[in-house]
């Protein structure tokens, strides 16, 4: 139930980002020179944990160690909705 109830945020916070940063810049068009900014939860996270798992950006070494590759540049919030809102107030956000 509990990886329902994460996989459903998951994709709620998901869809809430595309729909944010569907905004246009003043020709109408998507500046695609602009930078990414990357915003994401603390290491240790369910939220974060689910997301790199689903998202493929958790690599697993033959070893069966696992490899968080989360930028380094990315915007660490503690709560997921700063998160949203972070996401909500920058354009050219990801998270």
């Amino acid at each position: 139930m509990k990886k329902k109830y994460i996989i459903g945020l998951l994709t709620l916070i998901f869809a809430f980002s595309i729909l944010t940063g569907c905004e246009a810049n003043e020709n109408g068009d998507f500046d695609l020179s602009s930078e990414i900014v990357v915003v994401t939860r603390e290491e240790g996270s369910g939220t974060r944990g689910a997301f790199v798992e689903l998202t493929g950006i958790e690599e697993k070494g033959e070893d069966g160690t696992k490899t968080d590759r989360t930028t380094k540049e990315a915007i660490t919030q503690m709560k997921t909705d700063t998160v949203l809102t972070s996401v909500a107030g920058e354009k050219y956000a990801i998270g």
